[in-house]
This record gives C-alpha cells, sequence and structure tokens, in this order.
C-alpha cells in the first residue's frame, strides 16, 4: 500500500470530492438533454450506450483532475499542447 504522505492529494477529501461530483452529474443539463435526445432518436440500447461514453469520459477527468494531471499538465506543457490538439483533430473528424 502507497504510504499517505506519496498521495497527490490528501485521501481524506477524495469521498467529499466524490460525493460532490456524483451530485453535480446527476443535476439536469447539456449532457443531459443530449442524451435524451438520443434515447428518443435512435433507441434504449443508443441510449444507455451513450450514458457510458459519457459516464466512461467524465469519470477519467475525474479521476485526472483529482490526482494532479493539472501540475503535470503546468510542469510540462508540451503534454498539455498534444492533448489539446488531439481534441481539436478528434472534433474536426467527429464533424467530418
Amino acid at each position: 500500500m502507497i504510504a499517505h504522505s506519496a498521495w497527490p492529494v490528501d485521501p481524506a477529501v477524495v469521498g467529499p470530492f466524490l460525493i460532490a461530483v456524483a451530485l453535480i452529474e446527476l443535476t439536469p443539463g447539456p449532457n443531459m438533454g443530449w442524451l435524451a435526445l438520443v434515447a428518443l432518436s435512435r433507441g434504449r440500447l443508443a441510449g444507455f450506450a451513450a450514458v457510458a461514453g459519457v459516464t466512461l469520459g467524465l469519470a477519467v477527468w475525474m479521476l485526472a483532475a483529482a490526482y494532479g494531471l493539472t501540475e503535470v499538465f503546468s510542469v510540462w506543457p508540451p503534454l498539455y499542447q498534444g492533448l489539446r490538439w488531439a481534441g481539436v483533430l478528434f472534433l474536426l473528424w467527429l464533424a467530418w
């Protein structure tokens, strides 16, 4: 097991952080509208797949934020620029 001093965040704040993220995700917003539209237009299976995709993506970002990915990006800016441009290329691919 990792010693507490080696953790990038205080373990005592991870639980409250997860609760806050869950409450935010349960409130209606743009994602909810898009997910409802997918389910209504393409069916229940597509709706569940969309929910799974959004949930997985948000979970990855939540874990990255909780474990200090911002610090890595601030220490090594080219990594951030690479991620940013990968996102641009992905959005262009989706548009195409």
